[in-house]
């Protein structure tokens, strides 16, 4: 018969104290779980994605490619569904076509959803701190979910404005509260009177007009949907004497960090600025979809190259 063994005194309260800290360890496991699911943004049943209602609903309605800026956080969110198979066993889909897509598991579907097919493109940095913003994303294709059956989808192409292939993301978007903005964004000082263009859709760094761009401002700047802006350079004022020799590759336009004051709107010109600048105004562009801290637009006057970079002047603050 084995003896029981025995401990001190000591020993049982030490043994006691370590039961007492593991239960108080997964206790307080468990409430940092349950607030950090609190403090997350809710997100409808089944959908990967949220966008603002606004940006949400022209993404359902636009008939051909749209292009966002999506933050990291949101191209985590890509990976619940892929395409891996035409029901004609074809690398390049079009529109019309049956497709068969992978389903992580866990992530539920029913028929009649609306999918979205999005090709990441070209990363997007600040122009300043060189904090990754995130990527450009183009939503070119809408599918409708046929069946789901296991971990297998089957859907057809509706509209298709680029050919698909396989190991194509695809996503489920719903109308909500978006996942929060990259810190580089958020921590932009209010009032700051300009924007800047953060990228192109077509990854060039020389633009002109027609040209998408995107722009590190939106909602929290006060830009909206189809608001004009200018955008602006500043020119090193040549202060030498004019009979002095010159360099015959001196450039006509030097991109300069702007005066610290904002621009006079009358006269283009900045009000109080630093000596030796003065502001070149290189066009105009368009927004045409507007988040929180991002916006699409397009440059629809370029009376000079427009280069990724630039700065935009933004609406004055509403009066309080």
């Amino acid at each position: 018969m084995r003896a029981t063994p025995t401990f001190s005194t000591p020993a049982r309260h030490r043994a006691r104290l370590r039961r007492l800290r593991r239960r108080l360890l997964g206790v307080m496991s468990a409430l940092a779980t349950l607030l950090v699911g609190a403090l997350a943004p809710a997100l409808p049943a089944g959908a990967q994605l949220t966008l603002r209602p606004a940006v949400y609903e022209a993404v359902l309605q636009a008939a051909t490619r749209v292009d966002l800026v999506l933050t990291p956080a949101e191209i985590e969110r890509l990976d619940a569904l892929r395409v891996v198979q035409g029901t004609e066993r074809r690398f390049l889909f079009t529109e019309f076509d049956d497709l068969r897509l992978s389903r992580r598991s866990g992530f539920r579907l029913v028929p009649g959803e609306d999918l979205f097919i999005v090709k990441l493109r070209q990363r997007v940095y600040d122009p300043d701190s060189r904090d990754l913003l995130g990527q450009v994303a183009s939503f070119t294709a809408r599918l409708r979910v046929r069946d789901v059956v296991g971990r297998e989808v089957r859907a057809v192409t509706r509209q298709v404005s680029e050919e698909m292939v396989l190991d194509d993301a695809v996503v489920l978007l719903a109308g909500g509260e978006p996942l929060p903005a990259p810190e580089a964004l958020r921590r932009r000082k209010p009032g700051l009177p300009y924007g800047r263009i953060v990228a192109s859709r077509a990854g060039a760094t020389i633009l002109s007009e027609g040209a998408v761009v995107f722009l590190n401002v939106g909602t929290a700047q006060q830009v909206r949907p189809g608001m004009r802006l200018p955008v602006l350079a500043w020119q090193e004022i040549d202060t030498r004497d004019p009979g002095a020799p010159r360099q015959a590759d001196r450039p006509e336009t030097q991109r300069l960090p702007p005066a610290p004051r904002r621009l006079a709107p009358e006269t283009m010109e900045p009000a109080g600025s630093r000596a030796g600048q003065r502001t070149v105004r290189l066009g105009e562009l368009r927004a045409t979809l507007v988040r929180d801290h991002l916006s699409t637009a397009v440059i629809t006057t370029a009376g000079r190259d427009i280069q990724v970079g630039d700065f935009v002047e933004l609406p004055a603050p509403a009066a309080p």
